[in-house]
């Protein structure tokens, strides 16, 4: 069973970027083929995976705000699984060292870094060997994706690599 996104369950601000981009509650895109291609390249799907992904897929979320207590937010959030899936498996496997748990592709946001869902519903994001959490649910992920309302927290950098924006993390 997938996990569907709920306006319900988000800032009415972030359901109306979400809207303005074309999604809304009834909005379940097929996601099958993309699915079966990414678990073909190694990935465990999810159902928050799978359900932000039918409501989503395709989407470019324009960011709300554009400085971020702690980041500037100039992208928006490309809905894009198999961009990620398919070119970037060895950072995939970085971000499950962090989390401790599966990831599944989702797509490209700040700094192009790729965007993935835990298996626990967590949203994290990888770039230039730092990983950044976004939100401990997809909405909570989103929500600092599009409206940067809360400071970004880096959980994990490469052995040698300063960790940005936070200043103790262990290393990948």
């Amino acid at each position: 069973m997938t996990k569907p996104l709920r306006a319900e369950d988000m800032h009415p601000a972030l359901a109306e970027a979400l809207e303005n981009a074309g999604w809304n509650s009834r909005r379940s895109m097929d996601v099958r083929d993309v699915v079966a291609e990414l678990v073909d390249d190694g990935f465990t799907p999810n159902s928050f995976a799978i359900g932000a992904l039918k409501a989503l897929l395709g989407l470019r979320i324009e960011p709300l705000n554009t400085s971020g207590p702690n980041f500037q937010n100039t992208e928006p959030l490309l809905v894009d699984p198999l961009g990620v899936g398919k070119r970037h498996r060895l950072e995939a496997v970085e971000v499950e060292k962090v989390v401790g748990e599966t990831v599944f592709p989702f797509g490209w946001w700040l700094s192009y870094s790729y965007v993935y869902m835990t298996s626990s519903g967590k949203v994290v994001a990888f770039s230039s060997g730092l990983v950044w959490l976004l939100g401990e649910t997809p909405e909570q992920g989103l929500d600092l994706a599009v409206r940067a309302q809360v400071p970004l927290t880096c959980i994990g950098a490469r052995e040698g690599q300063r960790p940005w924006p936070s200043a103790e993390v262990p290393p990948l």
